[in-house]
């Protein structure tokens, strides 16, 4: 049976809060894709990042992992490995605590209604393979399709759905991360969906594996395709997405609402007409006039034609209050609409 020991702080437990690793514990967890892609639940990932001022050589480097069961121990047997090679370049050009977006105003042909662009900073390509992430695919490389794997493990270590904890370690074998290995008794992942195909992010990566630095991705700043093109709920080889909450946060700094009594029309700027974006809505919890019960949302839908895309919203049978609806394709572009009725 494998043993492992854990180093005192690896988890930030006792009350204390974990700030930026020590020069040993550069490398950490960065997001798990254990719901698996919206073409293929099995097509799963995960993202090493390197918080680090050198380039990193995995080779001696392991990622282990147990399937969670209940219980503080895992069973004999459980445990899956993946022994790490290549190498990792630290994280360049900004902050690797979190990505806070900018916004620029953007209105191109609308008939009314603003929108508003989300702008990551994002400084460099999805393809590129010197962003400061490793990337680790199961079975083949076509789990992420636009973006090369750094390495492609086993396709049998499947990660399970009800929950693993994982430990990556250092040549020594010291455990120098952590994902969701705490509290070691409870079943499940702290985050992530298999209804929306959504990974798990870790929220601060300079901070140690707690439940509540994980976030299921918002789906709204996103990077990667799957194996149809499908755009992922992920951030491939880019900072993990601030959480919708703080989104809509800095959208009600800056973005006035457009008021629309029945139907409006807006022009998507800088949108290939070729690409199908991804659409959500949400509300925040105190823009809504009334209480209980389901909630009429706006009905929404795009256009495309040779001049660009289009998208319509009909506001006829929405509830009274406010909502977001976000635009958002694969290469970190997004689009705030906020509508007010």
């Amino acid at each position: 049976m494998v043993r492992i020991e854990l180093i005192s702080d690896a988890h930030g437990g006792g009350g204390s809060t974990n700030h930026a690793p020590s020069s040993d514990r550069n490398l950490v967890i960065s997001e798990i894709g254990w719901a698996g892609t919206p073409s293929d639940p099995l097509t799963e990932w995960i993202e090493l990042a390197n918080l680090g001022p050198a380039k990193v050589d995995l080779t001696g480097w392991q990622l282990r992992w147990y399937e969670k069961s209940g219980s503080v121990a895992p069973r004999d047997g459980t445990w899956r490995q993946i022994d790490l090679e290549g190498t990792i370049d630290p994280i360049l050009g900004a902050s690797f605590a979190r990505t806070v977006p900018s916004f620029s105003r953007v209105e191109e042909g609308a008939e009314a209604g603003t929108v508003w662009r989300i702008d990551p900073h994002w400084e460099r390509s999805a393809t590129s393979k010197s962003t400061g992430y490793f990337l680790l695919e199961r079975g083949d490389d076509e789990a992420i399709a636009d973006v090369p794997a750094d390495q492609v493990y086993d396709g049998s270590l499947g990660l399970p759905d009800r929950g693993a904890a994982m430990f990556l370690l250092s040549p020594d074998g010291t455990v120098v991360d952590s994902a969701n290995a705490w509290p070691s008794d409870r079943d499940g992942w702290p985050a992530g969906s298999c209804e929306q195909a959504a990974t798990m992010e870790r929220i601060r990566l300079d901070i140690g594996d707690q439940e509540g630095n994980w976030q299921t991705h918002p789906g709204v700043l996103m990077s990667g395709r799957d194996a149809s093109g499908a755009p992922l709920s992920a951030t491939v080889g880019r900072p993990n997405s601030p959480s919708l909450d703080e989104l809509i946060r800095l959208v009600e700094m800056t973005v006035v609402a457009d008021v629309v009594e029945d139907t409006v029309t807006v022009s998507l700027p800088d949108a290939s007409s070729a690409t199908a974006p991804a659409i959500r809505i949400s509300t925040a919890p105190d823009k809504l006039a009334g209480s209980g019960g389901t909630i009429e949302l706006p009905q929404i839908s795009t256009c495309r034609s040779d001049s660009g895309q289009s998208l319509d919203a009909d506001l006829h049978s929405a509830a009274i209050g406010k909502y977001y609806v976000w635009v958002s394709y694969p290469e970190g572009r997004a689009f705030v609409l906020v509508l007010a009725k």
